[in-house]
């Protein structure tokens, strides 16, 4: 393992605008800066761990947890990145012109390959008028579909909040 601070990591954090995602997340091609107490990266598995007050911004997109794993595959794209605490928190544009998603969990997970985004445990998902809670929750960035309580016995809550037509 090669120990890295968290200036050598924005170039490997620029790789993200590589990822296919350009289409629905508006901030994709901004710098990704992050911060954390400790970070390391293996260059031959391409996984980066970044460990305490994980501060991550791109853009308007803002990501905060105890712990962020990111995995990278051979040609250096992102194929999965793990964000730890109690709660993580994740704030940004998921799409142009749409209202700003918050979201909170003790797992986020986002895999930009197929388009997902899955939070798990004591979930909760805010989105325009829409606040979702429930054990887990995951989003089809692809399909534009939202999912809660899959595969758990624990109750799901939606909540829609009247438009402000003012």
């Amino acid at each position: 393992m090669i120990k890295l601070n968290f200036k050598s990591l924005i170039g490997f954090f620029a790789l993200l605008s590589c990822l296919p995602l350009q289409a629905y997340i508006p901030d994709l091609k901004a710098p990704i800066e992050v911060q954390s107490d400790s970070a390391e990266y293996d260059t031959r598995t391409g996984i980066a761990k970044h460990l305490g007050h994980v501060l991550m911004n791109q853009g308007t997109r803002a990501l905060h947890s105890e712990e962020l794993v990111v995995h990278r595959n051979q040609a250096g794209h992102i194929v999965l990145c793990i964000a730890k605490g109690n709660p993580a928190f994740y704030q940004g544009a998921i799409e142009t012109g749409k209202p700003t998603l918050e979201g909170q969990a003790k797992e986020i997970r986002f895999d930009p390959i197929i388009g997902l985004l899955t939070l798990e445990g004591d979930a909760e998902l805010l989105q325009d008028n829409y606040l979702f809670k429930g054990p887990n929750i995951i989003y089809d960035l692809n399909e534009k579909k939202i999912k809660s309580g899959v595969n758990h016995p624990e109750r799901t809550v939606i909540v829609i909040h009247p438009k402000n037509n003012e």
